[in-house]
């Protein structure tokens, strides 16, 4: 299955906890190659809050998500 994986903090005290977008982008990806899926896109907003609407990359991967054409199948986040 070919998948995309989100990632996104919204304030650098949580990449201090570990939550980092690398952190956060090995998780995924490892749990995508545990399954045998391939990660086809990466998207990524940082310092973006989950309170508002603004996050570009999320926009731009749930367009790509609906194209007639799919680049994916599921979205890891």
């Amino acid at each position: 299955m070919r998948v995309s994986v989100y990632a996104r903090v919204s304030s650098e005290r949580q990449e201090e906890k570990d939550l980092s977008i690398p952190a956060q982008l090995k998780a995924l990806k490892r749990y995508a190659m545990e399954r045998g899926w391939e990660v086809v896109a990466e998207y990524v907003d940082e310092a973006e809050s989950a309170r508002t609407a603004h996050r570009p990359k999320f926009k731009e991967m749930v367009a790509a998500a609906r194209r007639r054409s799919k680049p994916f199948e599921a979205i890891l986040v």
